[in-house]
């Protein structure tokens, strides 16, 4: 696959990252109000912002780099977990905003998440094939 297909899979997660970037340097972040009335809802945030980008990750390491499955779920969640701590680095210089480990938790666990449907997909896909009797490939 050549070198520009490949950064088109990357573009997603790129785009992504950029948008977490952006939203942790804000003081008040959008949508925060919304969720106050929630226990933890900031957890369930991180953990949802995180899922997604471990979702594009995945997808850029199995589509754009022809990875398998369970390399491309370590990969992703090592991926998605070094740039949550980035992010909470990041986050610390902004007013009003500081860096916190269970956010950096929150975070890592959108990832775990994320990687285990896929694992669990995966495998029912090859359950099924086998028990059709199509030979699948180690």
């Amino acid at each position: 696959m050549s070198t520009v297909k490949k950064l088109i899979y990357w573009l997603p997660a790129g785009i992504f990252a950029v948008c977490v970037f952006y939203l942790s340097s804000i003081s008040n972040p959008p949508g925060v109000r919304l969720l106050q009335f929630i226990p933890n809802s900031d957890k369930l945030a991180h953990m949802t912002e995180y899922f997604i980008l471990s979702s594009l990750i995945f997808f850029a390491l199995a589509r754009g780099h022809n990875i398998k499955t369970n390399k491309a779920i370590i990969i992703a969640i090592l991926l998605t977990a070094a740039y949550a701590i980035t992010d909470e680095y990041h986050q610390s210089f902004t007013p009003g905003r500081s860096m916190d480990v269970l956010d950096w938790a929150a975070d890592t666990a959108g990832a775990i998440i994320v990687s285990t449907r896929y694992e669990v997909q995966s495998t029912k896909l090859k359950r099924k094939k086998l028990s059709k009797g199509v030979n699948i490939k180690p």
